[in-house]
């Protein structure tokens, strides 16, 4: 099917208008209202920017630095030139060590390069864990968004999707659909032995990927198989972590709108204990980012991978991401699947109305409209004939000012003709191929040059009526009475209850030890406990001690190695004594936290805790419980991992 087609089907779809229309509304919203949280967004956008760009060169130098801390720590580390040579590099692993059954998550490097199917085709069965991704699958459908995959799909879609592939009943109630999803995807990740996912970022300083996600999924992908296999694209490469937590700032704010996603998830190497992955592989994919990064579309590395700009975007918003028939949809993929070697895209560039929105929302200020229409002007070369006449044309009439005014009222005159209601339904050629899509305005008879620059009065009248410039002056901030003695302690655990309370979290504050215990033996009841070795405050619940029945346990309890207190998130470790299970498995997680380790901000944190990034397997940033909002943005809570999350706080 022609572009065209496409485009001609995708526009008369009244139903995929309504979901695009919806869900890019709803998420340039919450990200507008999201990036308010940011202190100085403006210049945060600027700093990202400038590392963004800085970063591209140094591509070489970064994977070495990496390849040295990474490898220090038991990580094996590979580079692959495209996405043959990566699936075969995953191949080779898998075979080494016999591996049969994978689980993987949302990844737009595997989507990229299709390894699914090379595995598939190497006896690998392969599936996919991300709810949105798990339904793509089954339908034997894509991805139509890189942070909402099934944005074209209704619920009903879903449910007959689930209908006829797994033999359930058919429900359209998203919780209900998502539970089948949870118990069938639960069997999977406890069979898998191989775990493969993307990275949202590669930390050059530390030698660790760091992932983000709602559900969880990739929390059991990178910790419940005996072997993570991460495929990164080398434009996903940071210098430090403080570049990266600047990233992170932005990631989530710019995608979902949310502060934090539910699982920030820091992985470092191998298991050092009886939990995790044995071995640990990155695999650095280029795939063409050289040939980019060589060229003057190079800025496009620097994309962050949020999405944002198919929200903003005027084009996507009607025809959907399926209509660009490429792993990238949208502004994004316009320029990165057309500047890639190789890729039959070149007329992706022609999706674009050139409006500017998508500069105006990327976080770090992307000049996506400068490069489409640099790859533009390479098409219109590259194939010459008539596009180089007509631009020829346009060229001599846009610098003569005399025939350009000839021109527009000659042009007016003539498509006013036959028109009684303002508008061209059609026109002979070049314009018949607007027209046949879309109806044409007519011309003023007055053109704005005619009547506010030609008109010496209309021009004084203007001048004189234009508002005088005006200084805001924001309001005072008003302090209430007694705020004055409050610690800045205090106010560090008030803004963290606030925010985990708004996560839908549970918080407890109590004053003594013997109250953090009673308040947790309350919580426990009777239920079956799956829990840290060691556990603060003399803690020591009952706790599950066959394997077999630790994902049937009902309650995880924890300790909490810190607290962030802008997002409400808790900050866990991964070691011999602190295993991931507990905060993973259970429906319910009860994390008990000390007043004390509560940061202000994620940037706080890391200065502070470094010592866990150095020390641990893998540390896990846990903001709320397990979400998603896949099916038509309804929030669903416990999808992989706990839905229920209560945080105790002690002295």
């Amino acid at each position: 099917m022609t572009l065209e087609e496409r485009i001609a089907r995708a526009v008369q779809d009244d139903h995929l208008h309504a979901a695009l229309g919806t869900a890019a509304r709803t998420l340039r919203e919450r990200r507008a209202v999201a990036l308010t949280s940011v202190e100085d967004v403006e210049g945060v956008r600027d700093a990202a920017r400038a590392q963004r760009l800085a970063g591209i060169p140094q591509v070489d130098a970064l994977i070495s630095g990496f390849t040295e801390r990474a490898s220090a720590r038991g990580v094996h580390v590979h580079r692959a030139a495209d996405g043959a040579e990566a699936i075969a590099r995953v191949v080779s692993i898998a075979e080494r060590l016999g591996l049969r059954r994978a689980v993987k998550s949302k990844s737009m490097a595997t989507e990229e390069i299709h390894l699914n199917a090379g595995l598939e085709a190497a006896g690998i069965a392969v599936r996919e864990t991300d709810l949105g991704e798990y339904i793509v699958q089954l339908a034997d459908d894509r991805p139509s968004h890189i942070i909402l995959p099934i944005v074209h799909m209704d619920r009903s879609d879903v449910g007959r999707v689930m209908e006829r592939e797994l033999d359930v009943p058919f429900t359209d109630e998203p919780e209900e659909l998502a539970a089948i999803a949870r118990a069938r995807l639960r069997e999977d990740f406890l069979a898998a032995d191989l775990g493969i996912s993307g990275a949202n970022l590669a930390v050059a300083e530390t030698g660790g990927i760091v992932l983000v996600s709602n559900e969880g999924n990739i929390r059991m992908v990178t910790s419940l198989p005996r072997v993570h296999v991460a495929i990164v694209g080398t434009d996903k490469l940071v210098p430090t972590l403080a570049d990266a937590e600047r990233i992170l700032r932005l990631l989530s704010r710019s995608a979902t709108g949310q502060q934090s996603t539910v699982y920030t998830t820091f992985v470092n190497g191998p298991r050092t204990d009886d939990e995790g992955p044995d071995e640990v592989h990155v695999v650095f994919l280029d795939n063409g980012r050289a040939h980019i990064r060589a060229g003057e579309h190079a800025e496009i590395l620097g994309c962050i991978r949020c999405g944002a700009c198919l929200n903003a975007c005027p084009v996507y918003r009607q025809v959907g991401g399926h209509t660009y028939d490429a792993t990238y949809p949208g502004p994004l993929g316009a320029v990165f699947m057309a500047a890639l070697p190789g890729e039959d895209h070149e007329e992706l560039p022609s999706l674009c109305t050139l409006c500017g929105a998508c500069e105006q929302i990327c976080p770090v200020r992307l000049d996506l409209p400068g490069m489409l229409l640099s790859l533009r002007a390479e098409k219109a070369a590259r194939r010459g004939g008539s596009r180089r006449l007509a631009m020829r044309l346009f060229a001599a009439l846009m610098s003569r000012p005399w025939l350009l005014r000839l021109g527009r009222r000659i042009g007016s005159w003539w498509l006013r003709r036959g028109s009684s209601d303002g508008w061209r339904s059609s026109a002979p050629a070049p314009l018949a191929g607007w027209t046949a899509s879309r109806d044409l305005p007519v011309p003023a008879r007055a053109s704005f040059w005619d009547t506010f620059v030609e008109d010496p009065s209309v021009a004084a009248v203007s001048a004189q009526s234009s508002p005088q410039q005006t200084t805001f002056h924001a309001p005072e901030s008003h302090t209430s009475p007694g705020s004055s003695q409050s610690s800045p302690t205090q106010t560090t655990l008030a803004t963290f209850v606030a925010a985990a309370e708004a996560l839908t979290a549970t918080v407890f504050i109590e004053d003594d030890a013997a109250a953090v215990c009673a308040r947790v033996a309350s919580l426990i009841g009777d239920a079956p406990v799956l829990r840290w070795d060691h556990l603060p405050y003399g803690l020591d619940p009952a706790g599950v001690d066959d394997p077999a029945q630790w994902p049937h346990t009902a309650i995880g309890v924890t300790g909490a190695d810190g607290g962030i207190a802008a997002t409400g998130a808790l900050i866990l470790g991964s070691r011999a004594d602190q295993p991931r299970r507990p905060s993973l498995l259970p429906p319910h997680h009860i994390a008990v936290l000390r007043r004390g380790d509560i940061h202000d901000d994620l940037e706080a944190a890391l200065i502070a805790r470094r010592d866990l990034l150095d020390s641990c397997s893998s540390v896990h940033v846990i903001a709320g419980p397990s979400r998603t909002a896949d099916i038509e943005l309804h929030l669903t809570l416990g999808v992989h991992g706990p839905g229920r999350v209560t945080i105790v706080i002690g002295p």
